[in-house]
């Protein structure tokens, strides 16, 4: 029970620091300039727009985590206590949420810094990810590796060759 108590805090905490950040992503568009297109669509409207996605599906993430915390915490609805002599929550899988906003924030602050490629970095992350989320196994590390390498690839096509954006 105590898990399921600690991984529901780290849970609502992760959801509520993606709220936050796409609030600060929702004010970020209001500093980029009004475009001189007729369309009256500018550059500002891409980071209102993902703002706006991420503090929904923070929101419907908070609210899983918060009513499947009562469910788990309900006696009429619990599942038997089982004896506490297994590894610790941290190595369960409680960490992911917490290290994967922790990756966000690293991949936000190389994209003002330039610490290392842009491309490098979106293989990294996304690498990272499926690892956190399929495990260590042999794999997942092929599954991991493919699909990195694949989306930057796609990233790089899309972006630079199609639409001649110029990343650096």
């Amino acid at each position: 029970m105590a898990s399921l108590s600690w991984q529901w805090r780290v849970e609502a905490l992760a959801a509520v620091a993606f709220m936050i950040l796409g609030v600060v992503v929702w004010h970020a568009g209001d500093v980029i300039p009004p475009s001189f297109m007729d369309t009256g669509f500018g550059a500002g409207l891409l980071p209102k727009w993902l703002g706006g996605v991420l503090i929904l599906l923070a929101a419907l993430l908070l609210l899983e985590t918060m009513t499947a915390g009562r469910r788990a915490t309900d006696p009429r609805t619990a599942p038997p206590a089982e004896p506490d002599h297994e590894a610790s929550p941290r190595l369960r899988g409680a960490w992911k949420p917490g290290a994967l906003l922790l990756l966000l924030v690293l991949m936000l602050v190389n994209a003002d810094y330039q610490l290392i490629p842009f491309y490098l970095s979106v293989a990294i992350f996304i690498f990272a990810v499926i690892l956190m989320l399929e495990g260590l196994g042999k794999k997942a590390l092929v599954i991991a590796s493919s699909v990195a390498f694949a989306t930057t690839v796609v990233v790089w096509i899309v972006f630079s060759q199609l639409f001649m954006v110029i990343i650096q």
